[in-house]
């Protein structure tokens, strides 16, 4: 089928996932109010901005519980929310899994399971998840799995690992913080050779890139003293 405008950057949010915005953040993710939302809000914008076709995903804080049963829990319940969005609207809906990062095993199980089913679209990844970034080597079976598995990753900013409570204290995260942390993870990718050893994953960077085309040529001396 031909889509003439395709979103690859929809957000949505299970009942799983809203359970976990109350519990954890009080609704309060990211210092802004967890929105109302059914599967309804996404077809209705898409209407009326003449979308096509739209991707959705998990937004940030992203869905780490602080142990690894109750996100691989959480990631099993909105990949099988986004799936039943995907198999309702075949024609309109389609997603990215989420991944129970920073705990490996319980990841590689998710890609595996995702991959072997070959309904969705690609995968979702933080930046960080509480403090681990893209690129720390303790993700490297993570990463062999997605490319194993030819996979496309949509990353997606999160607010930083550690926050300084001295500087803008009243601005929300994803309004400054969410396009350095792209811009950190990516830089911590390219030092850590993971575009190049893992050849087979396509990754779509949120924000063209975020402050990275400011910072480029800088990248080859960060390479050079730290050398992969």
């Amino acid at each position: 089928m031909l889509y003439n405008k395709i979103d690859v950057h929809a957000h949505y949010l299970s009942p799983g996932y809203k359970k976990f915005l109350k519990d954890q953040f009080n609704d309060m993710g990211d210092g802004v109010k967890t929105p109302d939302y059914s599967i309804d809000t996404t077809l209705s914008i898409m209407d009326k901005t003449k979308i096509d076709y739209s991707i959705i995903s998990i937004s940030s804080p992203h869905i780490n519980t602080g142990e690894a049963s109750g996100t691989l829990e959480l990631a099993n319940e909105v990949n099988d929310y986004a799936l039943t969005q995907h198999r309702k609207y075949a024609k309109k809906i389609g997603f990215f899994a989420s991944v129970p990062m920073p705990y490996v095993d319980e990841s590689v199980q998710v890609i595996n399971q995702v991959a072997k089913t070959g309904q969705a679209a690609g995968f979702t990844l933080p930046t960080n998840s509480r403090g681990t970034y893209l690129g720390d080597p303790k993700l490297d079976p993570m990463m062999q799995a997605l490319d194993d598995a030819h996979a496309i990753v949509a990353l997606h900013p999160n607010a930083p690992g550690i926050v300084d409570s001295n500087v803008n204290p009243t601005v929300p995260q994803p309004i400054l913080e969410f396009f350095f942390d792209t811009t950190r993870t990516v830089v911590n990718m390219l030092v850590n050779g993971i575009f190049t050893c893992y050849p087979n994953i396509q990754f779509i960077i949120p924000h063209a890139g975020a402050v990275l085309p400011l910072v480029a040529n800088r990248i080859p001396l960060a390479r050079s003293l730290n050398p992969t």
